[in-house]
């Protein structure tokens, strides 16, 4: 009744019809469509705007999933009876299939070449057919396949018929095509050949056979064509645009017609897509075939090449009469790496246009066209990139010869684009700027596409807007910069220029009188005296203003570096802390902008414990260059944090070889410097627990390290595990043998007692030893080598080994060892067994100062040969009185500090801890220091039982400690001091001296 009465309403107008029928259910509009003319019109507008077709004539982009029996009018229906009355032409004609299974597309192909017959004026036609999973069940059957092929060439034959169709596109998705060769029949496999003679007959046959199966298979591709051109309209057709990126359209069954759409066709762009769905001998007749169908091709395109590109260029060859070349680079997975462009290209395989004007290319072919006689022709180069490749000193290298073609208009795509990498790509743009201008000087249209995969952060100037602006200052000759949705047109502030980083261009031409940008900021005119001024209540925006101009550069980055305690003024330090994740306004970042570095005396730089080995080889490649500009540093602290709980393993070879040759490097600039003192601890991915992988003799063949030839090194501490395995052995044995080395500190575990015969070869000039962190249990090998090490360094002066939070090590000399006579010792620092160990062989006459230290990780009784009072008691039968001072050492277990404190001073402490004039307590638990246990707890009580106390320090190796914190620490050791009444005169906290009020 409803369709009746607006049947009958011929008083309404359109508008109030088209409202009505907005509300009308999908069957109700189908009744409405079918009553009369008027309402044909207006329903199926309605019904189309539904479904996202607003404007049929201008646009028609339709989705089709299977059999359209549910719904009384589907869209293929709808469009049909449209073209019966307004719906005549359009410029855009898109069907996408949505099916995997074939048998649900017969009606969908059936109903869109009835509805190409109809249109009358049609100019863009796209087929794109993508494979997704059906809720019924797939049916595999031959039969079905035959009549999908038949009804999608009925559809093809009516897209040529239709003579207004300028632009035809064919895309298949790879999992459509999956789908498609499951109704191909398969041969039934025949069971192994009996004997090799029955093998090589069958190779043999099956070559010929396949010979005379390719001469008959071109003798009947030429059959069907001519057949099938008799069912065209005679004259050429009017398709020029042909976009094939499908598999299927090569197939025997489909491949006719494409040949048939090349040759009636006026084809002056193609479109191709050689993916690694066909192998690569037939993409070479099929390159055959379409020089022969269209010999006069102006435009080409060809994405996702899957073969090898000296193979591909001789291919391209072909086209003599190019103006246009696009290869696009791959978008699926490809056996052919960027490597194999190193392979050695023939001459005729080089490729040569006379008429190529513009050029659209990836990385890994524009090296090659760069040979091309003919490139000086070509007016606008398009480059694909990806930001790693940017990055590559070979990419620099291979792109080189941009720089002879001024006149190229250079606009570049660049995939993969992620915000943390801007950082590195600046740091890499200074230290190759001739290189970086030559390539990237002139480009003056930017796109940058980010992963899709995962995100990266909002819009790029929202996140850090003056990095970007930085960034973007490396391409002088850029006009217009897109991202996402956003460009520069929005933001034009990105594109500001920077002094700083001027470009040798820029300088050219204001040389020659042409003003780069007549504004003036005002900032600059102010004094020097007034922008310290202004500028001492800034923090982070100094880094910066430090990139304006060379003005600001030298007035604002040096109190910069002075506030992020990068640089102490007092000590001339230069402190690089490293975080664990990637920072926009790191110390590094901020030295390598600061055109004018201190005098820097002492260099200490630290990392925290890294989980991937890529951080922390971009920060031994960003070290090198800053390190190289310090020509007076004297003291230089490398630490590095080492991964607990990892296996080499879990990296990759090359990797850790591109580590060592990072760190060699980093090694040789500091010692060529007037550097007397040198600590280098970590080297975490040569693994020092891991001596089974650093000890391999194949890892040292394969890095290269030069050693120095002398140095100034008089002060060494490094870690044996490290620094003595045989990649970096002949390096460190360099160092010790061209060095007057007088103190050594070395930190080794059990394993690393094979290298003190080492160390005892290399040190006539050494007075003071400091060996550290023992490991738990001494064996006869480990006692031989230390004793055999003490006993060559009679002019040894001090000496301390140190064994904290374990037990204890008694080195007791085996048979047939030297034992160590230090007459010349002066100082010692030792647990008690070692003391008396070396108190063993004779009396150490010139002692002055002893520290003993006494692991305080059990409340266990000590023995009276580890007791102090014992130890006393051998001090004063040698007639020896040094400066002693008692050094414990804590763990974070506060229950066993009182008991183990008493015990370790024992019944008769009154004897012996008068002669204390130093109580010194170190915090070293097995893993983390915990930041909230108050170890001073239980030392005030007792600091009245030492009257000589002179000096009480405090250390628990919390660096990264605020002063906050470090001022309530201080204050828990000043409360625990003035409990007492003793005249201490030196109170330290982690090595800060602490005065009380």
């Amino acid at each position: 009744m409803i369709v009746d009465g607006l049947s009958a309403g011929s008083w309404l107008t359109d508008s109030i019809l088209a409202d009505v029928c907005g509300y009308l259910p999908d069957e109700t509009i189908l009744a409405a469509s079918l009553s009369c003319r008027r309402l044909n019109a207006i329903a199926i507008r309605v019904y189309l705007a539904r479904n996202d077709i607003p404007d049929p004539a201008l646009k028609c982009e339709v989705y089709l999933e299977g059999p359209e029996s549910s719904h009384a009018l589907g869209l293929l229906h709808a469009l049909n009876l449209a073209a019966m009355t307004f719906f005549r032409s359009t410029d855009s004609l898109s069907l996408i299939f949505l099916n995997a299974d074939l048998s649900l597309e017969f009606r969908d192909l059936a109903g869109a070449a009835r509805l190409v017959k109809r249109l009358t004026h049609l100019r863009e036609v796209s087929l794109e057919f993508r494979g997704t999973i059906c809720e019924n069940g797939i049916v595999t059957d031959q039969i079905i396949r035959k009549q999908w092929d038949v009804r999608f060439t009925e559809l093809w034959m009516a897209i040529l018929r239709n003579r207004s169709v300028a632009s035809l596109a064919i895309r298949t998705k790879r999992e459509f095509y999956t789908g498609y060769t499951l109704y191909k029949p398969t041969r039934p496999e025949t069971g192994p050949m009996r004997t090799h003679l029955q093998g090589t007959m069958r190779t043999l046959l099956g070559r010929l056979w396949g010979q005379i199966q390719l001469a008959q298979t071109q003798l009947t591709l030429g059959t069907s064509v001519r057949r099938t051109s008799f069912l065209l309209p005679p004259g050429r057709l009017s398709i020029t645009t042909f976009d094939v990126e499908s598999p299927l359209l090569f197939l025997p069954e489909f491949y006719y017609l494409t040949l048939l759409t090349l040759r009636r066709s006026q084809i002056a762009s193609l479109r191709l897509n050689l993916n690694a769905m066909l192998p690569e001998n037939t993409w070479s007749r099929i390159f055959q075939d379409i020089v022969g169908a269209v010999p006069d091709l102006a435009r080409l395109t060809i994405v996702n090449p899957h073969m090898r590109p000296q193979n591909l260029c001789r291919l391209i060859l072909k086209f003599r009469r190019l103006v246009y070349l696009a290869i696009d680079p791959r978008t699926e997975y490809s056996r052919f790496s960027p490597a194999s462009l190193s392979e050695p290209l023939r001459l005729q395989n080089i490729p040569r246009f006379a008429h190529l004007t513009e050029l659209s290319i990836g990385r890994e072919y524009l090296a090659l066209f760069l040979k091309c006689a003919d490139f000086n022709k070509v007016e606008r180069l398009d480059i694909a990139l990806s930001m790693s490749d940017m990055m590559s000193p070979s990419l620099l290298n291979d792109l080189g010869p941009i720089r002879q073609f001024p006149h190229l208009h250079i606009y570049m795509k660049l995939y993969r684009f992620s915000l943390n990498d801007l950082e590195g790509c600046i740091d890499f743009a200074l230290g190759m700027s001739v290189q970086w201008e030559d390539v990237f000087g002139r480009v003056q249209d930017l796109a940058l596409v980010r992963p899709t995969s995962w995100y990266d952060g909002g819009a790029v100037p929202d996140d850090d807007p003056m990095q970007f602006s930085r960034w973007l200052a490396h391409f002088p000759a850029l006009r217009r910069v897109t991202w996402d949705s956003s460009s520069s047109d929005e933001f034009p502030f990105v594109l500001a220029r920077q002094a700083l980083y001027q470009s040798r261009v820029a300088k050219e031409s204001a040389t020659n009188g042409l003003p780069l940008d007549k504004t003036r900021n005002g900032l600059l005119d102010f004094p020097d005296e007034l922008l310290i001024a202004i500028f001492e209540w800034l923090s982070e925006e100094l880094f910066d203003l430090g990139l304006v101009s060379r003005r600001l550069n030298f007035l604002a980055l040096p109190l910069f570096l002075v506030k992020q305690r990068i640089w102490d003024l007092s000590t001339r330090r230069c402190t690089i802390n490293l975080s664990s994740y990637l920072e926009a306004r790191d110390p590094i970042a901020a030295l390598t902008v600061t055109l004018s570095l201190p005098d820097v005396k002492e260099v200490r730089i630290t990392t925290p414990e890294l989980t991937y080995i890529y951080p922390l080889l971009n920060y031994l490649r960003r070290l090198i260059p800053i390190m190289q500009r310090m020509s007076v540093v004297e003291s230089v602290s490398i630490c590095f944090g080492v991964p607990r709980n990892r296996q080499p393993g879990e990296h990759h070879a090359f990797l850790q070889y591109r580590w060592c040759s990072l760190f060699a490097e980093l090694l040789n600039v500091v010692v060529s410097k007037p550097c007397t003192r040198l600590i280098v601890r970590g080297s975490p991915y040569l693994f020092p627990e891991a001596t089974v992988w650093n000890h391999r003799l194949e890892h040292s063949k394969r890095v290269v390290i030069s050693p120095p030839q002398y140095t100034k090194i008089i002060s060494f501490s490094f870690e044996p595990s490290s620094l003595l395995s045989p990649v970096f052995l002949p390096w460190t044995t360099a160092v010790l043998q061209n060095s007057q080395i007088t103190t050594l500190c070395i930190y080794v575990t059990i394993r690393d007692y094979d290298f003190f015969q080492v160390l005892a070869d290399t040190f006539p000039h050494l007075r003071c030893l400091e060996i550290r962190r023992l490991g738990t249990v001494s064996g006869p090998l480990a006692e031989d080598r230390i004793f055999s090490l003490l006993s060559r360094l009679s002019e040894l002066e001090t000496l301390c080994i140190l064994a904290p939070v374990v037990k204890t090590v008694s080195l007791v000399p085996p048979s047939g060892s030297p034992a160590p006579r230090l007459l010349q010792l002066k100082s010692l620092s030792a647990t008690i067994p070692i003391i008396n160990s070396l108190l063993t062989p004779g009396p150490l006459r010139s002692l002055h100062k002893l520290e003993i230290v006494v692991p305080l990780t059990s409340p266990s009784i000590p023995s009276p040969e580890e007791s102090i009072a014992t130890l006393f008691e051998d001090l004063r039968r040698h007639g020896l009185a040094p400066a002693v001072t008692l050094a414990l050492v804590l763990n974070s277990n506060l229950f066993w500090q009182g008991h183990a404190f008493d015990n370790m001073l024992g019944s008769d402490w009154a004897q012996w801890s008068p002669y204390v004039i130093g109580l010194h307590v170190t915090v070293m638990p097995p893993v983390l220091v915990r930041r909230d246990v108050d170890y001073l707890s239980n030392l005030g009580d007792r600091l009245d039982r030492f009257p000589g106390l002179k000096e009480v320090s405090f250390s628990d190796g919390i660096a990264d400690r605020s002063e906050a914190e470090e001022a309530k620490v201080a204050a828990r050791l000043l409360r625990a001091v003035g409990r007492v009444r003793l005249q201490i005169q030196t109170i330290r906290v982690n090595g800060k001296e602490c005065k009380s009020s």
